[in-house]
């Protein structure tokens, strides 16, 4: 949707595409961090809770 938008502003020159990329990429990009962090939470979490299944996951991995 992102480059849907930037496209649309390239080809329209009509600024709230702009202004619509913009607010998705600033929520694109909190949506990665937080889902960056708690990825990692989470596969800390399994290998505590469950190394056995980890080590058999992580050898298929």
């Amino acid at each position: 949707m992102i480059l849907l938008g930037e496209v649309m502003l390239e080809k329209r020159k009509d600024g709230e595409y702009g202004v619509m990329g913009k607010g998705w990429r600033k929520g694109e990009g909190v949506l990665l961090g937080v889902g960056i962090g708690t990825g990692r939470i989470g596969g800390r979490e399994v290998g505590v809770v469950w190394g056995g299944f980890m080590e058999v996951m992580g050898k298929v991995m």
